[in-house]
C-alpha cells in the first residue's frame, strides 16, 4: 500500500509473553517499502499488533489498512497552490 506493506499472518506460537489474558497467536506489522520509502517515513508506533483470535487479526488488519491510509494521506498532501486570491485556480 504505497510506501508501506501491511502483513497480517498466524504466529503458531504463543506470543503472550506476560502469560495474562489469551494466547496471543496472530500479529499484524507494518513495514515500509524500501523501493518506495526513498524520504524515510515510518509508522513505527504502529508497526506490531497481537491478536487472540482470526476475527480479531482480521479486523485489527482492516483497521491498521485505514490508519496508514489516514496517516500517509497527511504525510503526502500538499496545501494547493493560489493564483489570483483563488483557491481553486481560476481566474
Amino acid at each position: 500500500m504505497g510506501v508501506y506493506w501491511i502483513s497480517t499472518v498466524w504466529l503458531g506460537l504463543d506470543h503472550n509473553y506476560f502469560q495474562n489474558g489469551p494466547p496471543l497467536i496472530f500479529e499484524t506489522m507494518v513495514f515500509a517499502n524500501p523501493e518506495t520509502d526513498e524520504e524515510g517515513y515510518g509508522l513505527t508506533e504502529f508497526d506490531v499488533l497481537r491478536y487472540a483470535t482470526e476475527e480479531e487479526a482480521i479486523a485489527g488488519h482492516n483497521a491498521m489498512v485505514l490508519l496508514v491510509r489516514a496517516t500517509t494521506q497527511e504525510e503526502f498532501e500538499q496545501p494547493q497552490e493560489v493564483e489570483n486570491g483563488s483557491e481553486n485556480g481560476s481566474k
